[in-house]
Formats: structure tokens, sequence, C-alpha cells
């Protein structure tokens, strides 16, 4: 036991009855043999009932290779119980070993455990004759299990590491971010090449390669998702972000393919403009793209090369403003029911009213020049909200 650490961190589990996939904060108990999640981490400080509980004994690991056939999911964890198979997402590799790596070890300390002799028949309390006399005799009566675990002796393995200079770790990296990048390559290949005529929707088509998770906040910067807040789902990794700059961006399908050198210049099949081409990424697999096209780099939609890109974004800055202004509005009149000065309060919404105006107008104009763009001779017209404005 004393060998076996705790552990906790927000995992992404699929359910039992509908298979969903959902963000959950898990703890690992390895006096109690089992794996605890919670909805979030303040119910596991305040020592609230857990979710749900994972029951360790008699449970094994499945390999990851095989949870990723099963389950078309990246650093996917199996977790065979008696009763149940469970699958958890790590959202990285190296958190995946890690986790896998203290499952194991809480898994066979509990494997001993079970063989061995029950609390009662073990010497507790205050020694009795026959435990002085085995302790007069040099003799120690200690449990099997934790002789087990200190019995081996790792000298000669670090010693052959360190003259390695420590080069089988940097190996095993390596060889992990390599297996990472070549999925990225496989889905921007599936993204390019598959043919999106048989979906629905564009959408659709790209939840069929990447599946999407449910995230209650950001991937990058763990910001929650509100009123003010739009959420987006990654096309190579399926995690959510929110519209920072600094947590993703659109980019360029085609260009993404030539940076992976997985794009061979022919048209996707089924791609009806240039919207479709475009495609939004977290900024982790931003990083992972730009170190595989070893420092190229990746045009955003608003420095792209089309003017539907620049468009494109311009448009989605507006109706960020638009949702920034009606929950000041919101919040303007929470405060006037609330029964504070209601002059004041009135002013800023009619100031925000006439902002809100302003944007529209501009993505009317903006909205216009794209259906242009799409089909030639089509306009569009703003359309107010009386609630609104």
């Amino acid at each position: 036991n004393t060998m076996a650490e705790s552990r906790s961190g927000w995992l992404v589990k699929e359910g039992g009855f509908f298979k969903t996939w959902l963000r959950r904060w898990f703890v690992l108990e390895p006096t109690t043999k089992v794996l605890n999640y919670y909805i979030d981490n303040q119910e596991s400080t305040i020592a609230a009932s857990p979710k749900g509980v994972v029951e360790l004994a008699n449970a094994k690991i499945i390999e990851p290779k095989h949870t990723l056939e099963v389950k078309y999911k990246d650093h996917c964890i199996g977790i065979e119980t008696p009763s149940r198979t469970w699958y958890l997402v790590a959202p990285d590799a190296g958190v995946a070993r890690d986790w896998i790596r203290a499952l194991q070890m809480v898994i066979r300390v509990a494997d001993r455990g079970s063989s061995a002799p029950p609390s009662s028949q073990r010497p507790s309390g205050r020694p009795n004759m026959s435990d002085t006399m085995f302790m007069t005799l040099g003799q120690q009566r200690t449990p099997s299990v934790i002789v087990n675990v200190v019995a081996r002796d790792l000298t000669a393995d670090f010693k052959a590491l360190r003259k390695t200079g420590g080069q089988r770790s940097s190996q095993f990296s390596s060889s992990a971010r390599s297996a990472d990048m070549e999925r990225l390559r496989t889905r921007v290949d599936k993204l390019l090449k598959n043919d999106r005529r048989q979906y629905r929707s564009k959408d659709a088509f790209e939840q069929s390669v990447v599946g999407w998770t449910k995230d209650p906040q950001c991937c990058t910067c763990s910001k929650k998702f509100g009123f003010a807040s739009s959420k987006h789902q990654c096309r190579l990794c399926g995690h959510t972000a929110c519209d920072d700059e600094a947590c993703g961006g659109r980019y360029d399908l085609r260009q993404i393919g030539t940076l992976l050198r997985v794009y061979n210049g022919s048209e996707p099949l089924g791609l009806r403009n240039e919207s479709d081409a475009l495609v939004f990424i977290c900024q982790t697999c931003h990083e992972h793209v730009l170190t595989a096209s070893r420092g190229a780099k990746i045009s955003v939609a608003q420095a792209g090369d089309t003017e539907l890109q620049q468009l494109y974004a311009a448009a989605c800055k507006v109706q960020a403003n638009i949702s920034q202004d009606l929950a000041e509005i919101k919040s303007s009149v929470f405060r006037i029911m609330e029964g504070r000065t209601g002059g004041q309060q009135r002013y800023e919404i009619e100031q925000k009213q006439a902002a809100i105006r302003n944007h529209q107008s501009k993505l009317g104009l903006l909205a216009n020049k794209i259906a242009k763009l799409n089909n030639p001779g089509k306009t569009w017209s703003a359309v107010y909200c009386a609630g609104c404005v």
C-alpha cells in the first residue's frame, strides 16, 4: 500500500447506459482500492458522496491499442471490472501513461492483498508471549505483501539508465510524440479525402472523423462557457475551446494537409464553397502542426489568403461583440430588478442598444459581401430583434 500513490485529475468518461462522453473529476484512493469520480473538483474537497465508483479489486487494464480500435479515441484508458468495462480519455499521452501506471500499481497491490491473511489473524496491539519469543530469536512477523513490494533491487536498472544518459526515457517520449503525430496526419487525410456528400452537414462529416467531447470549459484556458462566450470543437482532437484567439482559430484544411504532407493538390470530395475548407483547431493541435511542419506558419482565417476567410473572421468578431453587449444589458436589467438606481442603468442599456444596432449594421454588410462571393447577385438584409433593440 505504501508504494501506491493517490492521484486526481480531469478525465472524460463514457456513460454506462447512454454512451455519451462527459468530463468528470477522478480521484484514485489506494487505501480503499477504488477510483471515485465527481462532477467537479470542488465536491472531492468537501467530502461529498462521489457520483460513481470504479472498484479496482479483480480489475485489469486493457491494452491502449485495443481501446483505440474499439472507441477510436486517442489517450483512451480501459478498465475491465467484473461488473463493467470503463473507458476514460485523458487530455494527452503523458497524462494517460501516468494514470495507467498509478492504476496498475493499485490493482497489483489489491490482488496481492486478497491473498494475504485476514486482519483478525495479523499481529496487532500489544505483543503476546509468542511474539516476544519470535523477536528474541531475531525473527519478525512481517506481512508477505510488504516484503514482496520492497524486495526488488533497482540499483542495476538505475546504473544502466545513468550510463545511457537517460536516452531510454527520451526515446519513449519521442515514440509517443511520433504516434500522436501519425494519428494527426491520419485524421487530416480523412478530412481531405473522405466523401462529404453523403452527410447532411459539414459538422456531421467532420464529427464522423473525430468524435466531439462535451467539455464544460475551454481545454486551453479552462474558462467556463456561458452566455457571453461561445465554444468551438477542435476538428483534429475533438476537445472544446473558447473563441479567444490564444485558444484556437480557423484554418484552411488544405494548408494544414500541405504542412503535414498528406495533401496532393486535388480538391476534397463534396467541397461546396471555400467556407467548407475552414476548420477550427485548438492551440494544442496548432502547435503539433507547427512541430510537424518544422517551423512553417499556418495562415489563420483573419490573415488568410482568401477574401472569404477575412470576411468570415470579421463577422465572428462582430458576433462576439454583440454577445458581450447583450450580456451587459442582461446584467443591467437584473440590477434594476434588485431595486438599484434605475436612471443610470437605463442609460447604460440605451448605450448598449445603440452599439448593438451598429454591430448589426456591420454584420449585415459583411454578410452581404459573403453572399456575393458565394452567390453573385444575392443580397442579405439585417433583421433586428425587437427584444434587444
